[in-house]
């Protein structure tokens, strides 16, 4: 499903699972959600088979946020793509963590998410609105 900016305003929802089922996903894609106030942070709720982060080694670095704004956003979507080609849905967490080690809360409003939600806008990666929000290349139907 495309989302269209001229439409009704996309927003993130938060779902109970119920322990006999799951929620069925709709996927949205061309236009991005309601992000403002704590919307913005629903991306950052991890699925429970989100990779852990590895533990920080002696000598890393102290300002991945600093170190996250000197990278390059194009670069950031090719690995993104390049990530996401497999078919596999994913958080943003997940993404972040297997790209760079760092998990959805350091790069939160950085070079990563604008690149992941630059891909949405060029319908080239869709997502859920449902928490732990997935995203997934936009060639799988």
């Amino acid at each position: 499903m495309r989302a269209s900016s001229t439409g009704a305003q996309l927003s993130f929802e938060f779902a109970a699972r119920t322990c006999t089922g799951s929620i069925q996903a709709a996927w949205y894609s061309g236009a991005t959600p309601d992000r403002s106030g704590l919307q913005g942070y629903v991306i950052a709720v991890r699925a429970p088979a989100d990779p852990q982060r590895a533990p920080r080694q002696r000598g890393a670095d102290k300002a991945p946020h600093l170190s996250l704004r000197r990278q390059g956003i194009t670069e950031w979507r090719a690995s993104i793509s390049d990530l996401l080609a497999d078919g596999k849905a994913r958080t943003f967490n997940a993404i972040c963590v297997i790209l760079s080690g760092l998990t959805a809360d350091i790069c939160l409003d950085e070079v990563p998410e604008h690149a992941l939600w630059s891909l949405v806008e060029q319908s080239r990666v869709e997502f859920t609105l449902h928490a732990p929000i997935l995203f997934r290349t936009n060639d799988q139907r």
